[in-house]
């Protein structure tokens, strides 16, 4: 594969989906980071020179099995806008150490593998990998929900939608349920004395929270047809635009600038 024809994923669904089968797989060191869409080429091509990212799955099977090291490159569908301008994420996998690249083990509590300062990796009281939302960011979507309970009354349903746009893998799920939870109990407290008399109906709090979350890691990953990196660079971004932004439940920016963390 020439990596012009590495080809991206459908979705943030797909993306957490693909990282924690490889993990599962023994792609246990990661390194994260984010480069300019012009540069996202280049990257590829030099990860793919120095390490063979793009090397098909049944080879990189056998290398491993005679002990040497392998790695993966997981992109993001397209990039996301950031301060800095646009970003692309991405996450380098390897079975061990690889040459020239400072890694960090998955389960490095120091350094979890976080996607997009979002997401974060973790093990279940199962043992199973699985994603829960990264502390910062639910506590951001916590202070957003305690001021939609107090704004006008279609934010607090805006916001409980939006909610429920996050993959719903173990650990977002029961984060979402405890957003949902906190939502609750502080529309209750402040809006028992005044829902009856403004009219305001009570939000479907069973709605929100009769989701279960998602069962095993399959699913389809890719477009159909698929799209290409190189394509995207060409022209094609358009056609994915509207899935991802679907999938994109970030916080509020005018949320942020009346005071959010």
């Amino acid at each position: 594969m020439l990596p012009n024809e590495y080809p991206l994923f459908r979705s943030t669904t797909a993306v957490l989906r693909a990282i924690l089968a490889l993990v599962g797989r023994g792609y246990g060191l990661h390194h994260y980071g984010e480069v300019s869409p012009g540069r996202t080429l280049h990257l590829v091509e030099k990860l793919d020179a120095a390490h063979h990212v793009l090397l098909h799955p049944n080879h990189q099977t056998a290398l491993k099995k005679i002990g040497h090291p392998t790695a993966r490159l997981v992109l993001a569908p397209q990039p996301h806008p950031s301060p800095e301008g646009e970003r692309w994420a991405f996450v380098l996998l390897a079975s061990g150490p690889l040459k020239g690249e400072r890694l960090y083990r998955v389960d490095d509590p120091g350094h979890p593998l976080v996607w997009r300062g979002i997401y974060q990796l973790y093990r279940t009281e199962w043992g199973r990998w699985s994603w829960r939302l990264k502390e910062g960011h639910f506590s951001e979507l916590a202070a957003q929900v305690a001021r939609a309970v107090e704004d006008r009354p279609g934010t607090l349903a805006r916001r409980l939608e939006g909610l429920m746009l996050y993959p719903r893998f173990h650990g977002v799920h029961q984060d979402v349920r405890r957003l949902v939870y906190l939502a609750r109990k502080s529309w209750g407290s402040s809006r028992r004395g005044q829902r009856h008399r403004s009219g305001m109906a009570q939000p479907d709090w069973a709605k929100y929270l009769s989701l279960r979350p998602l069962r095993g890691i399959g699913g389809k990953l890719y477009h159909e047809p698929p799209l290409t990196l190189g394509a995207w660079l060409e022209g094609g971004q358009e056609e994915v635009t509207d899935l991802e932004r679907a999938e994109e439940p970030v916080c509020d920016p005018q949320e942020q600038r009346r005071g959010g963390s």
